[in-house]
C-alpha cells in the first residue's frame, strides 16, 4: 500500500472487537507498541493501545460524559475548542504507537463514541481510515457485560437492561459516525463460524488486500479463534423480551444485522435514526444520574470532582495517611498553593489504608483547595505480598489515566511499581515521575537507632530506596514542587535493537498442558521468537504420540524438540539453555501459560532496564487440567516480587518464579540450575546467585504468566528441609560483605527476641502475681465458704428444732382439736340431756297439776 492505512474497529465492549483486532493483526496489520495487558474476562488479550484508554477517558470527561453513561458526547461538542484540543495528543499517540507502520489496526470500544475526532486526526497525518463496525447479538453482549461486572466489581452489579442500553448507545454511535465513507460490518458469530469468508468480505468492502495470505495466516488464526470462548449465546436466553428490548434494542439489532451478512449492503438507517432519536429524547428528559465510580473503596475518601480546563497541565499527587499529620498537612497545603501558580490541574489520589479521621481530613482539604480527589482503584484480585499491594494498585490506577506528572511520597515506596514500569518501558513513558523526600522509613529508623526486626521492614526499605533511585526527580517539600512542574518534560528513551529470544519449555508427561502452553504462545503480540521444548524422558503413550507431531503442528512457532532421559527439572532447563543460540532465553514450565504480551513486555523491559534477568508477576489459577479462560472461578492471587534486597533473598524468594527472560551469558558466569533429583528451589537459588554476583535482576510489577496451582506440584511434593539446603549452599559461598546487613538484621532479631522474652517474662510474673492473688482470694473464699457452711449447719439444726417444735405444736393442736370436738360433742349431749330434762320437768309439772286437780274437793254449789 502506498498510503498508510489504519483499520479502526468500532463496537461495544464484549462484542468481539478484541477477537477481530487479533485476526486483522494475524492477517498482517500491526498492533500498537504498548497494548493493554490481558485482564479479568479477557484473558486472551485486549489488543488495544494502553495509552488510548486513558486518552479516551479524558476526552469523555471533557465532553461531560463517561464510558458507562447512556448518552453523549453530543455531536456539537466535536466542533468545540475543548474537543479540538485533543487532536494533537491523538496524532502523537498514532506516531508513538504505530510509527512508520504502513497498515495498522486500532481498537478500543470507546472509539465508537469519539470517532469523528479520530477521522480528523488521521486525515491530518495523511493516514487513510477504514472503519469496521463489530456486531454481536445484544443479549449475548449484555449478558457478558453483566457477568464481567459481577466478577470485577461485585458491589456494583448491573441489570441486563442497563447493559443492553449501553450496547445501544455504542452501536448507534458507531454506525452514525462512520456514515459517508468506506466502511464494513462484521458479525461476531460469523467470525467464529467462518473467519475466512469474513476476511474475504471485509477486504472487498474496504478495498484493501491483506499482507498475509489466508492460507499462511490460517494456522495462527485457527489456533487463536475458539468458539469455546463464547460463553454467552442468545439462543440459550429468553427469546422475546419486552420494554427497551422490543422498543429500541431489538429493532436496532435487526437494522444493523441487515449489513452484517452481505458485501456492500448498508444498514437500515431510517430505522436506526428513529430509534436513536427516541432514545436520545428519553435520555434528555431524564435527570442526569451520576455513575458510581468503580474505584470507590471502603476506608478511602470519597471521590471529589473538579472541572477540567483544556490545555492545562495535569499533576497527580499521591497522598497516604502518613502525610496528614499536623506538620505534613501544612506542607501539602503549601505545595498545592505553589502549584496553583503553575497553571496546573491537580488531582489527589489517596492510596493505602485511611483511618476515618484522615479520610475526613483529606476530603475537607480537597474541597477547600478546589482540587479533584480520587481513591486509588482497588484490585479485583488479591495482591501478594501485602506490602506491594498499594504500589501495584497505584500503577494500575495511573496507567488507566493520563497525567503529565505524578508525585509520590517516599515513605513505604508507593511509587516503586510505577517507576519500575516506566524504566522498563511498560507504562507512563510520557509522564514525569517524582518522589517527595518526606523521609524514608529507614532514615527514621536509623535516627531512632532501631534495628530492623523482620523481613517486611527490610523489603519496604528496599522498595523505598529503589523508587528514590529510579525517579525522574527527588524533591524536598514544599518549595521545589512548583519549579519542577515548570520544568517537567517527557524523557525520551533511545530505541534499542530488538533482542533475539528463544522460549525454553521443560516438559514431562503432560502433553495436554504443554499444548495449552504452546497455544498461548501462538497468541503473542510479538512473534519474533523461536521455541525449544525439552522433554525430560516422557514414556507415556499419550506424551510420546503428541511429541512425535509437535514440531510439525507448531512449525509456525519455529519449534524444535529435544529429548533426553529423565534427569529432573533443572537438567531439562539447562539442556534448553545450552541448545539456544539466541542472546536471551525465556523460561516457561509446561503447566503455565503466557499472557499475550509476555514476550513483547519482557523483550522491551530487558533492553530498557539493561538487565541481566527480568522476572515478572504471576497470576495464580486453580485448575489442574483446564485453561484460565475456562471460567472466572479460582483466579488469583496476583503475586509480585520486590527483587531484593539480597539479605531478604537469602531467607525468602523475593526475586520471582523461573518465568522470565535471562541473558544467556550469565549462566557461564554464575552457573546453571542445580540438577538434584527430588529437590526444588532451583529458580530461587539461581536468582540468589545472580543477585550475589552483582548482576542486574529486576522483577516487573506486572503479571505476565498464568501460574497453575496443583496439588502434585514439585513445591508441594518435595521436602522443605531438602529444598532449603540448596539455598544454604549458595549463602555459604557468598562473600561476607554481601551479608553485611545481616549484622543489623540479626541484632534486630536478637533485640526483638530479647524484647519478646522480656515481655514473656513480664507476662509470666504478672500471671504469677495474678495467680498468687487469686490463690489468696481462694483461701479467703474458702474461709468464707466454711463460715457459711457452719452458719448453714447451725441454721439447719435450728430449722430441724423448729421443725420438731412445729410438729409437736401440730400434734398438740390436733389433740386440742380432738378435745374440742369431744367437748363439743359432750356439750351437745348435755344440751340434749337438758332439753330432755326440761321436757321431762314439763311433763311432771303437767302431771302434778292434773293430780292436784283430782285431789281437790269440788266447791259447793251456790244453790247448795
Amino acid at each position: 500500500m502506498n498510503v498508510r492505512t489504519a483499520i479502526f474497529i468500532l463496537g461495544m465492549h464484549r462484542s468481539g472487537t478484541s477477537a477481530l483486532a487479533r485476526v486483522v493483526n494475524l492477517l498482517g496489520a500491526s498492533l500498537p507498541r504498548r497494548v493493554l495487558p490481558a485482564g479479568l474476562g479477557n484473558e486472551l488479550g485486549h489488543w488495544e493501545p494502553e495509552a488510548a484508554v486513558a486518552l479516551h477517558d479524558r476526552m469523555l470527561e471533557a465532553a461531560g460524559t463517561a464510558v458507562n453513561a447512556l448518552s453523549g458526547p453530543p455531536d456539537a461538542w466535536f466542533a468545540t475548542p475543548a474537543a479540538e484540543a485533543f487532536l494533537a495528543p491523538m496524532r502523537q499517540l498514532i506516531d508513538t504507537e504505530f510509527a512508520g507502520e504502513p497498515l495498522f489496526v486500532f481498537k478500543d470500544p470507546r472509539t465508537a463514541l469519539l470517532f469523528p475526532l479520530w477521522r480528523r486526526a488521521l486525515a491530518d497525518l495523511g493516514v487513510r481510515c477504514l472503519p469496521i463496525v463489530m456486531l454481536r447479538d445484544p443479549l449475548e453482549a449484555a449478558a457478558s457485560l453483566v457477568d464481567r461486572q459481577a466478577k470485577a466489581v461485585p458491589w456494583q452489579s448491573w441489570s441486563l437492561e442497563r447493559a443492553g442500553l449501553l450496547w445501544l448507545r455504542y452501536m448507534l454511535a458507531a454506525e452514525r459516525h462512520t456514515r459517508g465513507g468506506v466502511r464494513a460490518f462484521c458479525s461476531y458469530a460469523d467470525l467464529l463460524d467462518d473467519w475466512r469468508g469474513v476476511a474475504t468480505r471485509l477486504a472487498d468492502d474496504l478495498g484493501c488486500a491483506w499482507p498475509r495470505a489466508l492460507a499462511q495466516a490460517a494456522p495462527d488464526i485457527d489456533a487463536f479463534l475458539d468458539a469455546g470462548h463464547r460463553h454467552q449465546r442468545a439462543e440459550r436466553m429468553q427469546a422475546s423480551r419486552g420494554g427497551v428490548w422490543s422498543f429500541w434494542i431489538g429493532p436496532a439489532f435487526e437494522a444493523l444485522s441487515h449489513a452484517g451478512a452481505r458485501t456492500g449492503v448498508e444498514p437500515k438507517q431510517a430505522v436506526l435514526d428513529t430509534v436513536g432519536q427516541s432514545f436520545a429524547d428519553v435520555c434528555a428528559a431524564l435527570l442526569p444520574i451520576a455513575e458510581p465510580a468503580d474505584s470507590m473503596i471502603v476506608g478511602l475518601p470519597a471521590a471529589i470532582a473538579a472541572p477540567a480546563v483544556a490545555g492545562q497541565r495535569s499533576l497527580c499527587l499521591v497522598v497516604t495517611a502518613f502525610m496528614l499529620d499536623a506538620v505534613r498537612t501544612g506542607e501539602l497545603v503549601t505545595m498545592l498553593d505553589a502549584l496553583r501558580g503553575c497553571d496546573t490541574r491537580v488531582t489527589l489520589v489517596s492510596a493505602g489504608a485511611f483511618p476515618e479521621a484522615a479520610s475526613r481530613a483529606l476530603a475537607a482539604l480537597a474541597t477547600e483547595q478546589g482540587v479533584e480527589l480520587q481513591p486509588c482503584a482497588e484490585s479485583a484480585l488479591t495482591i501478594e505480598p501485602t506490602f506491594l499491594r498499594t504500589t501495584v494498585e497505584l500503577l494500575r490506577h495511573l496507567r488507566a489515566r493520563q497525567f503529565d506528572a505524578v508525585l509520590f511520597p517516599d515513605r513505604e515506596g508507593p511509587g516503586y511499581a510505577s517507576i519500575v514500569a516506566k524504566q522498563a518501558g511498560l507504562a507512563l513513558a510520557a509522564t514525569k515521575l517524582g518522589v517527595i523526600a518526606f523521609g524514608q522509613a529507614r532514615s527514621q529508623r536509623e535516627r531512632e537507632r532501631r534495628f530492623p526486626g523482620d523481613l517486611v521492614t527490610l523489603s519496604v526499605e528496599h522498595i523505598e530506596q529503589k523508587a528514590v533511585e529510579g525517579a525522574d526527580a527527588v524533591l524536598q517539600p514544599p518549595q521545589a514542587v512548583g519549579p519542577w512542574m515548570h520544568d517537567a518534560a517527557q524523557r525520551v528513551v533511545d530505541a534499542a535493537p530488538p533482542a533475539s529470544i528463544t522460549v525454553v519449555i521443560s516438559h514431562f508427561e503432560r502433553p495436554h498442558l504443554l499444548d495449552q502452553n504452546l497455544q498461548a504462545l501462538t497468541r503473542q503480540t510479538d512473534r519474533d521468537f523461536s521455541v525449544l521444548v525439552v522433554d525430560d524422558g516422557s514414556e507415556g503413550a499419550d506424551a510420546l504420540q503428541y511429541l512425535d507431531g509437535v514440531e510439525e503442528a507448531y512449525r509456525h512457532l519455529n519449534l524444535r524438540l529435544i529429548r533426553q532421559a529423565n534427569q529432573y527439572l533443572g537438567a531439562a532447563r539447562n539442556a534448553g539453555i545450552r541448545a539456544a543460540a539466541t542472546e536471551f532465553v525465556i523460561l516457561l514450565d509446561d503447566d503455565n501459560l503466557a499472557f499475550p504480551t509476555m514476550v513483547a513486555t519482557l523483550r522491551q523491559a530487558v533492553r530498557a532496564l539493561q538487565a541481566d534477568v527480568v522476572t515478572c508477576g504471576i497470576r495464580h489459577f486453580h485448575d489442574a487440567d483446564g485453561t484460565p479462560d475456562a471460567g472466572g472461578a479460582g483466579h488469583g492471587p496476583d503475586q509480585f516480587f520486590a527483587g531484593g534486597p539480597l539479605l531478604v533473598g537469602a531467607v525468602h524468594n523475593c526475586f520471582g518464579d523461573a518465568s522470565g527472560i535471562y541473558r544467556r551469558r550469565i549462566f557461564d558466569r554464575v552457573g546453571y540450575f542445580h540438577e538434584q533429583r527430588g529437590v526444588t528451589y532451583e529458580d530461587w537459588q539461581m536468582h540468589l546467585r545472580v543477585a550475589a554476583a552483582g548482576l542486574r535482576l529486576v522483577s516487573l510489577p506486572e503479571a505476565l504468566v498464568w501460574y497453575r496451582v496443583r496439588a502434585d506440584s514439585m513445591l508441594r511434593t518435595t521436602h522443605r528441609h531438602d529444598n532449603a539446603r540448596v539455598i544454604a549452599s549458595t549463602v555459604r559461598a557468598m562473600p561476607c560483605s554481601a551479608l553485611e546487613p545481616l549484622t543489623d538484621f540479626l541484632i534486630g532479631q536478637e533485640e526483638e527476641r530479647v524484647r519478646l522474652n522480656l515481655n514473656i517474662e513480664a507476662m509470666r510474673a504478672a500471671a504469677a502475681a495474678h495467680a498468687a492473688a487469686l490463690s489468696e482470694t481462694g483461701i479467703e473464699a474458702s474461709r468464707h465458704a466454711l463460715a457459711l457452711e457452719q452458719m448453714l449447719e447451725a441454721r439447719t439444726k435450728d430449722a430441724r428444732t423448729a421443725e420438731r417444735y412445729a410438729q409437736s405444736l401440730e400434734e398438740a393442736l390436733a389433740e386440742a382439736r380432738t378435745a374440742r370436738d369431744a367437748a363439743a360433742e359432750y356439750a351437745r349431749s348435755l344440751e340434749s340431756a337438758r332439753a330432755a330434762a326440761e321436757a321431762y320437768a314439763r311433763e311432771l309439772e303437767a302431771e302434778l297439776a292434773r293430780r292436784d286437780r283430782v285431789a281437790a274437793p269440788e266447791p259447793p254449789s251456790p244453790d247448795g
